[in-house]
């Protein structure tokens, strides 16, 4: 692990002193010193003068732990903390917010990953960026960079007020990337071969917790916040992470717990994020502090399937058009549209006004320009995908020329299948198979055929759940996995009509290691 790490205050110096009203921007990596920056040296500066400061959270959790350290440091009589949810309450019930001399913005790219189920993101990153007129705003993000770009390209901060550190991975051993159906799979031979490491895996949606929770229960804990839906709340307890730790080998946890949580155990080694949102993905991996320099993990990545990376991208195209067609023309957009409901159900990037903030009962519409702005990230972000590969993208934004080697311990060349029946195997990797005209028994005639795996099974109808079977006996090493979905793409690359739209197929979807 790099000894030399670089934190917040190191290049920041003295120059806290000279800011003027205005942004300053920390563009600085997870576990930098934030936090104690803001609690131990700006706060005791400013009280010497008679100042304060607002501290604005993303997450109850990083609130509390904010609320520690600043109990911690005997600064609570000039530093407020508070969450951008209860300024948007403030705001929208016509309250005014804390009136501070600064404002310590944390976890900023919570303005557009949030806005994704937040209705209201946009009026407290208003607020602050209108506070920026009187008072010293400090926006802080290890995962904004897009943001900031924008801010610096457009003028709206000096760059001697933008601080940057780099992330320090030198503490990962590996980056794996898996398909949805293998992750059992992983997490079984880590159980098995390794006595006491301790897993921790951010999942992405409520049905994939409850499928976790059918097959672990018994060995692990389930962690989701508060407010979560009922279904979920009965089957997962809000305090697993005690401790800066958990007590079970494997915590599943959603993205509750991807800001405001360190997690400083030697025995969580493997890092798995299913998370979809690229800040939200990198912000998961970030949660492991290592404890030392012989305190090392894996990270996983679970792949996103070309099928969730078309929808993605369609969402985001449909909803940014739509919000360009506002843009021309407000005023024209919301008179025809001003009782139209059905909208926000079909676009997500508009919104019902509010009492107390539009008067006129006309202007039911409103854009939420947090969402907006994040829809058009998220056009770039799945451009770069359709260019660079979805491995490539992730690896480019965990900014892994800081990781120390990576290796892989997951070879091909022990798979007892078989040279051979590997090389027939992987003329399949990526294609689609449809059921409907038979393809996919070329699959169980190949399984058949080859005397190293011979399957039998009765029927000629083996399902993938067998196959896969005997592939995790046969071809360990062998990462690749079959899956089955339905090709809901309604044109083929070329424009013509797609012949299989709706039809179930097969296909051999790859499990990379780096």
């Amino acid at each position: 692990m790099n000894t030399t790490k670089q934190y917040i205050t190191d290049i920041i110096n003295e120059d806290y002193k000279h800011w003027q009203a205005g942004l300053v921007l920390f563009a600085a990596a997870m576990n930098s010193g934030k936090t104690t920056f803001i609690t131990k040296i700006l706060a005791p500066y400013a009280g010497s003068r008679d100042k304060s400061i607002l501290y604005l959270c993303n997450r109850s959790m990083l609130s509390n732990k904010v609320k520690m350290a600043v109990e911690e440091a005997g600064v609570s009589d000039i530093v407020t903390v508070a969450t951008y949810q209860k300024i948007e309450d403030l705001l929208r019930s016509g309250e005014a917010p804390p009136d501070t001399d600064y404002i310590a913005a944390d976890e900023v790219h919570y303005f557009t990953t949030d806005a994704q189920f937040n209705e209201y993101t946009d009026l407290s990153y208003d607020y602050i960026m209108a506070a920026k007129e009187q008072k010293v705003v400090i926006l802080m993000s290890a995962t904004a960079d897009m943001m900031f770009r924008s801010l610096e390209d457009n003028g709206k901060v000096s760059t001697k007020n933008v601080y940057r550190i780099q992330p320090d991975y030198s503490y990962v051993d590996k980056l794996v990337f898996y398909t949805k159906g293998i992750l059992p799979n992983l997490i079984d031979n880590i159980l098995e071969t390794e006595k006491d490491s301790k897993i921790l895996v951010f999942v992405n949606d409520t049905n994939r917790m409850k499928e976790m929770h059918k097959l672990y229960r018994d060995q692990a804990s389930f962690n989701c916040s508060q407010n979560a839906k009922k279904d979920l709340l009965r089957i997962c307890d809000t305090n697993s992470i005690q401790n800066e730790t958990f007590e079970t080998r494997i915590l599943f946890t959603t993205s509750v717990a991807d800001n405001g949580i360190d997690l400083k155990d030697d025995r969580i080694r493997h890092v798995f994020s299913e998370l979809t949102d690229i800040d939200a993905l990198v912000q998961s991996l970030g949660r492991k502090r290592p404890l030392g320099e012989n305190d090392h993990c894996i990270f996983y990545v679970r792949k996103m399937t070309p099928q969730g990376i078309s929808g993605k991208k369609k969402t985001a195209d449909r909803n940014a058009t739509k919000a360009g067609e506002y843009l021309e023309d407000p005023d024209a957009f919301v008179s025809t549209n001003c009782y139209n409901r059905q909208l926000y159900n079909q676009f997500r990037v508009f919104r019902p006004g509010y009492p107390g903030y539009i008067t006129d009962d006309k202007y039911l519409i409103m854009l939420n320009r947090m969402k907006y702005i994040k829809y058009q990230m998220e056009r770039i972000y799945y451009a770069r995908i359709e260019n660079l590969g979805y491995i490539q993208t992730v690896i480019t934004a965990l900014d892994t020329k800081y990781f120390a080697p990576i290796t892989t311990n997951l070879s091909e060349k022990n798979c007892p299948a078989g040279e051979l029946f590997l090389e027939k195997l992987r003329k399949y990797e990526g294609k689609k198979l449809y059921v409907c005209n038979g393809q996919h028994k070329s699959i169980q005639q190949l399984f058949r055929e080859d005397p190293h795996v011979g399957l039998k099974i009765k029927g000629d109808s083996p399902n993938i759940q067998t196959i896969n079977g005997v592939m995790d006996q046969k071809c360990r090493d062998y990462s690749p996995r079959f899956e089955s979905h339905k090709d809901w793409n309604r044109k083929l690359p070329n424009d013509e009509p797609n012949p299989y739209y709706g039809k179930k197929y097969w296909i051999l979807a790859s499990q990379n290691s780096i």
